[in-house]
């Protein structure tokens, strides 16, 4: 079985890639709102530099369009709206923390790690992506985050590397 997905998500149609028809199979595959919500609720508290936007605040995207206006264009070398296009295009929703340089605004990343670990205003996060960080100071600060949500840490390797290899 294959599936062709338009921009919408339920108007997905299943077909067997076989044959011809459709196989009697229903066109829409999420019958109610609420099972669609379901199974968009992927979030990603993710940190990084951007053009514009203020620090210490975050931003909710669930569309990249949202995320151009709100955000700009991202600096040279950096990684963080990069990783932040990427979670749009697979359909999570995103957190972003604008930091004032990627890896080493520590007050920027506490300030953010505080707010996640805030239940009230954050339910649930998959994931904590922090592109450009290798210190050992940020990274043992997000364990506190990802602990409280059960949530997984994204680091490229370059930073695992640096930290590896950091005093």
């Amino acid at each position: 079985m294959e599936a062709n997905y338009n921009q919408d998500v339920t108007s997905c149609i299943l077909f067997n890639k076989n044959s011809n028809n459709y196989n009697g199979l229903k066109k829409n595959p999420f019958p109610s709102k609420r099972r669609k919500e379901v199974f968009m609720r992927h979030v990603i508290a993710l940190f990084g530099e951007a053009e514009k936007g203020q620090f210490s605040t975050p931003y909710l995207f669930q569309k990249l369009p949202q995320l151009v206006d709100s955000l700009g264009n991202p600096p040279i070398e950096s990684k963080g709206l990069f990783f932040a296009i990427q979670a749009l295009l697979y359909e999570r929703e995103i957190i972003y923390f604008r930091v004032q340089t990627e890896g080493f605004s520590k007050e920027d990343y506490m300030i953010g790690f505080k707010q996640l670990q805030n239940s009230e205003k954050i339910k649930k996060i998959s994931a904590l992506c922090l592109p450009g960080v290798g210190d050992a100071e940020i990274l043992s600060a997000a364990d506190a985050p990802c602990a409280i949500h059960k949530s997984s840490l994204i680091m490229t390797e370059q930073d695992l590397y640096d930290y590896l290899t950091s005093g």
